[in-house]
């Protein structure tokens, strides 16, 4: 499949994977090197909803990381007295951190509802879409 994937390439043709876990492809491919080599050779990923927490994981660590700031809130409660009627009351917040996450955590990836998917493009484009579903009428025309 690694070989198909670089030819088919080099000789300008498009090839579509379809899988439910990646772990389809150590099982299929008999390695995890292996199922490294073959994800490293495709550039464009749609990923609908997934079941396994490796597959999430996976996938979430294939896109950028963004910045978010966290601002934490205290408050202090302190008996200054005997009596439970004068408390000293503290409240303060602190500083604020700036943290890097994914772009879409790994559990998102399992909530996704059907028919939507995210598509991962080589270069860190990201998308959302929605796949409309096409209903049958029962009566069939010939």
């Amino acid at each position: 499949l690694t070989s198909l994937l670089s030819k088919a390439r080099g000789a300008g043709i498009g090839l579509v994977l379809a899988t439910q876990s990646l772990e389809d492809f150590t099982a299929r491919l008999g390695s995890n090197s292996e199922k490294n080599r073959v994800l490293a050779n495709i550039s464009t990923r749609i990923v609908m909803r997934l079941q396994d927490t490796a597959s999430c994981q996976f996938f979430s660590d294939q896109v950028v990381r963004t910045s978010i700031k966290t601002r934490s809130r205290t408050r202090t409660v302190a008996n200054t007295s005997e009596t439970l009627l004068l408390n000293g009351v503290s409240i303060g917040d602190r500083e604020n951190v700036t943290i890097g996450v994914p772009m879409i955590a790994p559990d998102l990836y399992a909530r996704l509802p059907k028919g939507e998917a995210f598509v991962i493009c080589q270069g860190g484009r990201i998308f959302k879409i929605r796949i409309p579903f096409i209903h049958q009428n029962e009566e069939h025309h010939d």
